[in-house]
């Protein structure tokens, strides 16, 4: 009865030992089902936007499908795992979407930045991106009407940098769920332009 006794009580220790040598699985944070809704489209969806100063129009266009990436966002194995998704489009508008975890970023031609950052909805609320950069959560309208088209629950973000006075660009994008942008206004050394959603296709 003793060496049974003591025979359980060192496969106990054994089993401690064990459990506390052995690596714990790094977290996984995925992106957030609420940003899905307004960045991840499939192939097949395709935007179009009418320029409001020129009447030109321009295309986004989705041909192949998603391509989704897991990094530790420390670079060790211990380190948590993002969830990363890049989109590539086609066209004369937008050129790359990219999720990273909870921050969404939009490429145009020449230039990009953070367009929304899943950890807050909240107008009002400002994320300090660096030094000299900004994103703000401006407003979440009932509704918009674009080129005849009424669109509801319209989310306002606000990307902005200012170095001086004279060097100030700021980008405004509206967008609504399973449609995405839907209106984006730059101002880009005190030149405005403002792009709006003619019509779409959309596959999520």
């Amino acid at each position: 009865m003793e060496r049974l006794t003591f025979a359980l009580a060192l496969t106990a220790i054994f089993g401690l030992l064990f459990q506390s040598c052995k690596k714990d699985e790094p977290t996984t944070h995925y992106i957030p089902a609420s940003l899905k809704e307004y960045a991840v489209f499939q192939s097949g969806s395709y935007w179009i936007y009418k320029n409001e100063i020129t009447g030109h129009l321009d295309s986004a266009f989705i041909s192949s499908p998603p391509v989704y990436r897991y990094n530790h966002s420390g670079g060790y194995d211990y380190d948590p795992i993002d969830e990363a998704c890049q989109i590539n489009y086609f066209g004369s508008f937008i050129q790359t979407a990219y999720i990273y975890f909870d921050m969404y970023y939009l490429f145009f031609k020449g230039y990009n930045c953070q367009v929304m950052d899943a950890t807050s909805y909240e107008p009002g609320h400002v994320f300090i991106l660096g030094s000299e950069s900004t994103l703000t959560n401006i407003a979440s309208l009932d509704s918009m009407t674009i080129n005849n088209h009424t669109f509801h629950n319209v989310f306002v973000t606000r990307w902005q940098r200012i170095t001086s006075q004279s060097d100030t660009i700021r980008f405004t994008s509206y967008f609504v769920k399973k449609i995405g942008l839907i209106k984006y206004d730059q101002m880009m050394y005190n030149t405005d332009t403002t792009w709006t959603l003619l019509r779409s296709h959309l596959v999520q």
